[in-house]
């Protein structure tokens, strides 16, 4: 989780904007991880923040840089990027999960809909 004073921002999106999978057979979760042009606002309710097509980079000869934590928390990396990529609607992620109590959990919890989204933080 995010520390107290962190605070978290969220985007209102529908539903299928946010186009969350997955595969238990092949452990990955992807989907939608950042929308382009949409306005989110943070949990004080002090900033917004919009991110331009285009205006996200990482290191495109190696998406396994980027990490999926459970809850913010990064004691609880549970997955690694296989693909990122620009789309139209924002940027796209597929994430592998690692095998493991963890790991289990966390695709168990995605496949049951109670995970269902991402959550993005600055490295």
């Amino acid at each position: 989780m995010p520390e107290p004073d962190e605070p978290t921002i969220a985007f209102d999106l529908p539903e299928d904007a946010i186009n969350f999978r997955v595969n238990a057979e092949t452990r990955t979760i992807s989907g939608l991880v950042v929308p382009w042009e949409n306005v989110a606002k943070d949990s004080a309710g002090q900033a917004k923040w919009r991110f331009r097509k285009g205006s996200l980079y990482w290191s495109r000869d190696d998406p396994s840089r980027v990490k999926l934590n459970l809850y913010h928390d990064r004691d609880r990396t549970v997955a690694f990027a296989t693909h990122l990529g620009n789309t139209p609607q924002g940027l796209f992620a597929k994430f592998k999960v690692a095998r493991g109590e963890e790991g289990d959990r966390a695709v168990s919890l995605a496949q049951d809909g109670v995970l269902d989204s991402f959550s993005i933080e600055p490295s």
